[in-house]
Order: structure tokens, then sequence, then C-alpha cells
């Protein structure tokens, strides 16, 4: 765990990116990506990210939700809707999926 009591989105994404290039296939990596940009409220790099990890991982609930909250984020209610309910249909009861 970290000492810093503070990172900056722009020192995260900078990690990323050294990640991006000693191990281009790290499969969580869109993942880790997104929670970068869901935190900083970047919502347009966080559909971005989510929609390159989605195709590798379509049944995983999480990366719906981030999506949902992506488009929601830039005021794009209605394409966000069905984005949640896939996320909490996947979801298989986790109360996490809610939250």
């Amino acid at each position: 765990m970290s000492n810093r009591s503070f990172v900056s989105p722009w020192s995260d994404s900078h990690e990323l990116e050294n990640i991006r290039a000693l191990d281009p296939g790290h499969p969580p990596l869109w993942g880790d990506e997104s929670g970068v940009y869901f935190h900083a409220r970047d919502y347009p790099a966080l559909e971005s990210a989510v929609r390159k990890g989605l195709p590798a991982n379509p049944r995983e609930w999480s990366a719906h939700y981030f999506l949902a909250v992506a488009l929601e984020g830039q005021g794009r209610h209605r394409e966000a809707l069905p984005e949640y309910q896939t996320a909490v249909d996947l979801s298989n009861g986790d109360l996490h999926a809610a939250r």
C-alpha cells in the first residue's frame, strides 16, 4: 500500500502507460484505467477505457456499471439505463453491483 496521501489522475495515467508499455496484454488493465478515470470524474476517458475492455469482458458486470456511469456523467441517461440493468443482471445478486 502506498504512503502517498494524494495521487493526481495524471500520475496514475502515467503509471498505466508504463504498465501498458511493459505488458501490453495485461488483462485487467482496462479496469485499472477505468478506476483512475472514474475517480477523476473524466467521463469521456472512462467511456473510452471501458469500451476498450468490454469486448474481452462482455459478461463482467463492473464493465457495464462503469460504462453506465460514464454515459450518465455525460448526460446520456437513456444510454446509461440499459447498461445499469445489464450490470445488475450479470451480478448474480452481488450487492456491490447496486452501489
